[in-house]
């Protein structure tokens, strides 16, 4: 497991217990498996979100609005990746709902991207139907098995549900609400 990995689940749990914060970007971000993720948070109360991992196929403008007269705010270089929460007209929002200010790019220049992960309990893990503890088990996944991430869940009772496949169907509890980790970041 490395740093980087607990520190983005650390600050999801945070942000969750925090009546379902999520994380707001600032100028210091953390990077999960190459992923771009922040490390501060905002304490407003919002819904849980999903979000997904994008990869910049050039330099984009982060801007204020889904559009190109949105007012430049920053710069994604071409390879970084991104967390999207929101897709709207060809923009992607990379700042969660809850954020002070929205940021924005052109998801024209992104391309999805998973996160290799690995199974840690001796015992396994319960695959679900949905990213819920009351979802249908559906399966099971051994110690030491590996597994792609496709999109995170975070829920508002502190837990990081994790996709295992692209259609969204199969899901692991990645970190319980007491910030156990089930689920670790392999790349």
């Amino acid at each position: 497991m490395t740093n980087n990995f607990k520190k983005v689940i650390a600050t999801a749990l945070t942000a969750v217990t925090l009546s379902a914060c999520v994380v707001v970007p600032t100028a210091a971000n953390i990077n999960f498996g190459g992923t771009s993720i922040v490390s501060s948070i905002e304490a407003s109360a919002v819904q849980a979100e999903s979000y997904c991992f994008y990869k910049a196929t050039a330099n984009v403008n982060v801007r204020t609005t889904p559009s190109t007269n949105g007012k430049k705010v920053g710069l994604v270089k071409k390879g970084e990746r991104v967390t999207v929460f929101q897709v709207k007209n060809g923009w992607g929002r990379i700042t969660p709902a809850g954020a002070k200010q929205a940021h924005w790019v052109c998801m024209t220049y992104f391309t999805r991207v998973t996160v290799p992960s690995v199974v840690n309990p001796r015992n396994g893990v319960n695959v679900r139907a949905t990213p819920s503890i009351n979802g249908r088990i559906v399966g099971g996944l051994g110690q030491g098995t590996k597994v792609t991430i496709y999109k995170i869940q975070v829920t508002s009772d502190g837990r990081v549900w994790a996709s295992i496949n692209s259609a969204g169907t199969r899901w692991v509890c990645a970190v319980d609400k007491n910030g156990v980790e089930y689920v670790s970041c392999a790349g």
